[in-house]
């Protein structure tokens, strides 16, 4: 998973790069005209359905049944394994499920503010061009492919995934508040790179969420997941635009001052995580030390119970 989305990244930063020439020598109609005929030839797929390789026995009884089935029993379907999901919680996971849909929540809020950036660049004192933007866009794109390959398989190696995902935290401190005190082209991009290595935590969380539930969970763990992110990346642009269009006229950069410091509530939150993660692996020790000195308790009673029985 963290390979395919560094090809993708790679991919759309070339892509970016042509873009931003092509914009700058063309103007936006080659761009526009190139994009709806990909997305032309994407919609034949839904307009001719016969074009679709089928992979479901439409004969399966199984599959006949699931297709009866009514959306209000779908969505109790869903409901119910929500409720499975957080009702059991066995070394707290509840607790530790919840927080990583937290952070996961605040990281997507942070995570999507690249498109600010762009608005911010645009006005004085960068007065970005075209190409200044799809190089802005490129350096994020690429720098994330290498973070997201370099966190989820090299720092895996050395730190725990919890130490990697509070380094991720820190790195969104240090991506609001470089943007804010960037006062050239070169400091912004510089600040877009450091900040790529925040979505180590873009794969790390839901590899994590993986490892606390059980294979049957996968599904409603990730389609969960997919809608906070969801919700996360629907507020973001709102909220952050908001903010910008109240400070702009007093400070530009004050969203960027806002943005890192509502990176500490994703880093608090790991923090907190650590302490449970802690105290569940003490609670698993204390456990283990009972269980295995039940054990040669017991096996003394049993030795001596044999001695008496052979004196006797």
């Amino acid at each position: 998973m963290a390979l395919l989305q560094s090809a993708r990244g790679i991919m759309l930063g070339v892509s970016n790069v042509a873009v931003g020439f092509i914009i700058r020598d063309f103007g936006f109609g080659p761009p526009i005209l190139v994009m709806c005929i990909s997305y032309s030839l994407s919609f034949l797929y839904v307009f001719f359905p016969s074009c679709l390789i089928e992979t479901v026995d439409r004969h399966d009884n199984r599959t006949k049944k699931r297709n009866d089935e009514s959306e209000l029993s779908i969505m109790a379907g869903v409901k119910n394994d929500l409720i499975c999901l957080f009702k059991t919680n066995t070394n707290l996971r509840r607790w530790r499920l919840g927080l990583l849909y937290l952070i996961d929540f605040m990281r997507e809020i942070l995570e999507s503010s690249a498109g600010l950036v762009i608005i911010y660049g645009l006005g004085p004192p960068f007065c970005w061009s075209s190409v200044l933007v799809s190089g802005y866009w490129t350096i994020i794109l690429f720098g994330s492919s290498i973070a997201v390959t370099v966190g989820t398989k090299g720092l895996s190696l050395c730190l725990p995934d919890l130490w990697n995902l509070q380094s991720s935290m820190v790195f969104n401190i240090l991506y609001g508040y470089l943007h804010a005190f960037a006062n050239s082209t070169g400091g912004l991009y510089i600040a877009g790179f450091v900040g790529c290595f925040r979505n180590i935590s873009q794969a790390l969380i839901p590899a994590m969420m993986a490892k606390m539930v059980s294979e049957h969970e996968h599904g409603v763990v990730f389609a969960f997941e997919a809608s906070i992110q969801n919700l996360g990346s629907l507020i973001s642009p709102v909220l952050l635009n908001s903010i910008y269009r109240k400070t702009v006229q007093i400070q530009p950069n004050m969203v960027f001052i806002v943005l890192g410091t509502m990176g500490f509530i994703p880093l608090i939150l790991t923090v907190v995580l650590q302490v449970i993660n802690r105290y569940t692996k003490w609670g698993e020790q204390q456990r283990r030390e009972s269980t295995e000195k039940e054990g040669i308790e017991n096996k003394g009673m049993v030795n001596m119970v044999d001695m008496g029985t052979m004196t006797e």
